[in-house]
């Protein structure tokens, strides 16, 4: 059900938003802006084992950024890319992290942390320059399409190896050459140098890049070196940080196989099973063990992040940190402790994307609303039979998403014994963010019929909708006020039953007689209407009810029900059939006093 503005209604059909040939588990929409190339609006969706892209302003076949098998993707935007991971179904990561990058047309997609290259080094005099005389080493740093400055070359798997080399007396010019297949992302080489008098620290070499085309076969690279020993201790960037870099390995390995993502202020945060590494500021891969990580206290578990008010919070099963930067090193950062008990154990258990400075948070014994502090209650609290059949054992299956528009939140989830979403768990906040005001519907979609839950920006109409990906090959379907009452020309079974009746102030006895009722609904097509006593001992019908699409039609209904309260069910389940319901009269009388 949605709970609109009139009360409880059938709620918005599905259409065909896109045909896909495989299960979709995750779905984001990545709206960007390019000065020189204008908006981008395109669906990145995880299907099967590929992580695909299509764009919805130009249209035309999806792209397919990598493949890499697991049970859903955890994609994050930073600035003109987006990062990219895929966890199993127990949450942990699968892979490399990739990244994708809005400006890249073809094949845009790369393994985060560029790999070093193994190179034969040549250094050889060209004529009179400035270079100070003595032995000096020289190496270069690769640097990718992606901005990421990386690794010292070359680099066979051992290590970088330095080339050592003699400048002549008498100022030289001296160019750092080498012949070799350049790896299709990288996009620059920059020379590296010591000065003749200390091996120890190294710098670039002023005036000593070159741009490299990326997956170009036996290139001939050449960097100038024209640059004095002063300079080199006075103007020149030191580059002895980048020696103590993660990156991939020269056989392509990454440093790590991620969880989790998410952006922390100027940072990308990287989550791995009981620390995170957060990057230095601006600069998203630039990763260093003894710098970048960080450990919750007796190394819990961490499962998620998100960032508030330039506060860095890290989540477990059953806890919650905040870390708050203090112009050092991430390495030390401490910790705040904000609960003890409560966090998340699914990688997706978190929305950051809301109407206001707050996120949602899954935990296993509600869904909790959190600024800096959580609710003092879930508002799952009044539907917490419901919650406690989420299956835990399934963690990557969990994902929520704030329905901004419709003001209500979604928990896509498996229920009791499945392992795939089965359900979503709608908290509908029209009304207020408290358990005693959301209103709660559980859509049964069963198990193997759908893959994920996402908001999407849709250009052709400029509006956001709640998309569904599927359990299997068939459509990205998109939620259609038009489609009423069916899902993509399948009846929606629409579900409803009333609250109790009578209140104290009604002053009820024992047993009540109650006789019929005025109903405020309108539709389409039939409506079964079920009247019971409490506790359901009892009922009298079910009633068929002829809607109409006339908001003021108000059809009456007789029946005899004893007992001393009573609720009114009213369903439909007929393809195009539907209802939306304002009000219900009801009409009783007192049976017997109490003994």
């Amino acid at each position: 059900m949605e709970f609109g503005e009139r009360g409880p209604r059938t709620r918005d059909g599905h259409s065909t938003y896109l045909s896909v040939s495989d299960k979709v588990t995750s779905i984001y929409s990545w709206l960007t802006s390019v000065d020189y190339i204008g908006k981008l609006n395109r669906l990145v969706y995880y299907e099967g084992s590929t992580l695909k892209m299509k764009d919805l302003i130009v249209g035309g076949a999806p792209t397919s950024l990598f493949t890499l098998a697991g049970e859903a993707a955890i994609i994050r935007e930073v600035g003109q890319r987006i990062y990219a991971t895929v966890v199993d179904s127990d949450g942990l990561g699968e892979g490399q992290c990739r990244v994708v990058n809005a400006l890249l047309s073809g094949s845009p997609s790369d393994k985060a942390f560029i790999a070093p290259m193994n190179v034969t080094l040549a250094v050889t005099d060209v004529g009179a320059g400035v270079c100070t005389a003595g032995t000096h080493r020289f190496g270069f740093i690769l640097e990718s399409r992606s901005g990421f400055l990386g690794p010292f070359c070359p680099d066979a798997g051992a290590g970088f190896v330095y080339k050592e080399a003699t400048v002549a007396d008498g100022g030289r010019s001296l160019t750092l050459s080498f012949t070799a297949d350049i790896p299709a992302d990288a996009a620059y080489c920059h020379a590296v140098m010591t000065r003749a008098d200390n091996f120890s620290i190294w710098s670039f070499v002023t005036g000593g890049s070159i741009a490299v085309p990326g997956g170009t076969p036996a290139w001939l690279v050449a960097m100038s070196i024209d640059i004095s020993d002063a300079e080199l201790s006075t103007i020149a960037v030191e580059a002895n940080d980048n020696l103590y870099l993660l990156t991939q390995t020269a056989a392509g390995a990454g440093p790590f196989n991620p969880r989790n993502l998410f952006l922390a202020g100027n940072r990308q945060a990287y989550i791995l099973d009981a620390k995170a590494y957060f990057s230095d500021e601006f600069n998203y891969q630039t990763i260093a063990e003894d710098r970048s990580a960080v450990y919750l206290p007796g190394r819990k578990q961490i499962i998620a992040g998100f960032a508030i008010r330039s506060v860095y919070y890290l989540l477990g099963p059953d806890w919650t940190y905040g870390y708050t930067e203090n112009k050092d090193y991430p390495s030390s950062w401490q910790p705040e402790e904000v609960s003890s008990s409560l966090g998340t154990s699914a990688p997706r258990g978190v929305c950051t994307e809301t109407a206001g400075d707050y996120v949602w948070v899954v935990h296993k014994s509600g869904l909790y609303m959190f600024d800096g502090r959580y609710q003092d209650m879930p508002i799952s609290w009044m539907n917490d039979a419901e919650w406690k059949r989420i299956n835990w054992g399934a963690p990557s299956a969990v994902h929520v998403v704030d329905d901004v528009e419709k003001q209500r939140v979604i928990v896509t989830a498996a229920l009791d014994s499945e392992t795939e979403p089965s359900h979503r768990l709608v908290f509908g906040y029209r009304a207020g963010k408290s358990p005693y005001t959301v209103d709660f519907s559980l859509d049964d979609f069963a198990s193997g019929n759908f893959g994920c839950t996402a908001r999407v920006h849709d250009p052709t109409t400029n509006r956001t909708y709640i998309m569904t990906g599927p359990g299997a090959a068939g459509s990205i379907l998109k939620e259609d006020s038009s489609a009423v009452g069916s899902d993509d020309g399948d009846a929606i079974n629409s579900v409803y039953e009333t609250g109790l009746a009578l209140t104290k102030s009604d002053g009820p006895t024992k047993e009540n007689m109650f006789g019929s009722a005025d109903l405020d609904i309108s539709g389409a097509g039939q409506a079964q209407v079920t009247p019971y006593n409490k506790g359901k001992s009892e009922s009298d019908g079910p009633q068929i009810v002829t809607l109409s699409d006339d908001p003021d039609s108000s059809p009456e209904l007789d029946f005899d029900i004893r007992g001393e309260n009573a609720t009114l069910k009213v369903e439909t389940n007929s393809a195009g059939h539907w209802f939306d319901l304002a009000g219900v009269t009801m009409y009783w009388r007192r049976w017997t006093t109490n003994k």
